[in-house]
């Protein structure tokens, strides 16, 4: 059985991307992917936060922060796989990224033909 890290009860917005936002954007690459006729996917999704202090004659001279995300997607089509990536999670985003990795294996077809 796999275990999955206990989420942080005490600090809940903490989170830069909860498993139930994570299952969301899963859900929309699969049905994408689904209504483009492709079954297998594999879906990547990164995000992250930095921050660093700027000083300038020994003060505070800027306060520097920065939060953001990836997603990668797989689609298996035929034995080959394709990949396009993005980094936004809006539905419109997320659909085409996916329409991008399935486009992509249509274009190679063609070319090789």
């Amino acid at each position: 059985m796999t275990q999955h890290p206990t989420p942080n009860t005490q600090h809940p917005s903490s989170e830069l991307l909860t498993r139930a936002r994570c299952e969301e954007i899963f859900g929309r690459v699969q049905d994408a992917a689904r209504s483009e006729g492709v079954g297998h996917i594999e879906v990547m999704i990164g995000v992250g936060s930095s921050a660093l202090t700027r000083f300038a004659n020994n003060a505070i001279h800027q306060n520097v922060a920065e939060r953001g995300g990836y997603i990668s997607v797989r689609a298996l089509i035929d034995g080959r796989t394709s990949r396009a990536n993005g980094n936004r999670f809006d539905p419109e985003s997320i659909r085409q990224v996916t329409a991008e990795a399935i486009d992509f294996m249509a274009d190679v077809e063609i070319k090789a033909k």
